[in-house]
Parts: C-alpha cells; sequence; structure tokens
C-alpha cells in the first residue's frame, strides 16, 4: 500500500513582498465581508490578485525562512518515514493545501495522511525528526 504525507505549513508573506500591496491584501481582506454588491466582487478581484502574486512571489531563506524549514522538515520526513512528503500552505504561499492533497492523489496512492506542521511542537527541528522512526 502506498501512502503520502501531506504537511501543511500555515504560511506567511515573505519580506521582501511590496509592503503597500501586503497592506493592501490584509485590509482587503476584512473590507470584504463589510461591502455588498459590485464593491464587493471588485474588493474579491482585487484581493484574489494579490493573494496570487504572495502565493507565487520566489522565495528564498532570507526571504522566508519559515518557508524553507517547512521543506526541510518535508524532506527528512520523507527521509525517515520513506514516504514521499508534498507541501501545502494554508495561505500565502502555493501549492494550496487541497492541491497539495490533489498532488499526492495523483501519484496513485491508497492512504494519504494529512498533517499540520502545527501539530509538532515548537522547539522540533530537522534533527529531531529521528524520533519518528524509532528503528534508527
Amino acid at each position: 500500500m502506498k501512502t503520502v504525507i501531506v504537511l501543511a505549513g500555515h504560511g506567511m508573506p515573505p519580506s521582501d513582498f511590496p509592503k503597500g500591496e501586503a497592506g493592501e491584501l490584509f485590509s482587503l481582506h476584512g473590507r470584504i465581508e463589510a461591502v455588498g454588491g459590485e464593491d464587493r466582487e471588485e474588493l474579491i478581484r482585487r484581493h484574489d490578485e494579490l493573494h496570487a502574486k504572495m502565493r507565487n512571489w520566489e522565495r528564498n531563506p532570507e526571504n522566508d525562512p519559515f518557508h524553507y524549514s517547512t521543506l526541510e522538515i518535508a524532506r527528512a520526513l520523507s527521509e525517515e518515514l520513506g514516504v514521499e512528503v508534498p507541501v501545502g500552505y494554508n495561505e500565502f504561499w502555493a501549492p494550496n493545501t487541497e492541491e497539495a492533497i490533489d498532488q499526492a492523489v495523483e501519484l496513485g496512492v491508497e492512504t494519504v495522511v494529512f498533517s499540520s506542521r502545527r501539530c509538532l511542537p515548537p522547539e522540533v527541528s530537522t534533527r529531531r525528526l529521528i524520533f519518528l522512526n524509532p528503528s534508527k
């Protein structure tokens, strides 16, 4: 039986994303809830445009160390458990969690285990993930 673990990361904006656009994105979220009609549709369109831009922003260890540490945890889990570990994100990054689960299903797996990075204690680093495989 082929199993895949999909690891969910929360996500955060990259530090070099334009501050004005980040502020606009966050304010749009609240404004959308308060507005109706055509104005609401325009706000949603702009929100989705900015959100897509942020999700697809090029990441590197300097502008988003949390992203890279999430990828490192996925790599370590994969190595220790011998299964593929695609990563999906709740917000601010691509792919989102639904897309990551879809990717796992496309691999022809029989079991998809979904876990959030938040399930790991904050002090867990990739050096301590060895506890997941007690045979080592």
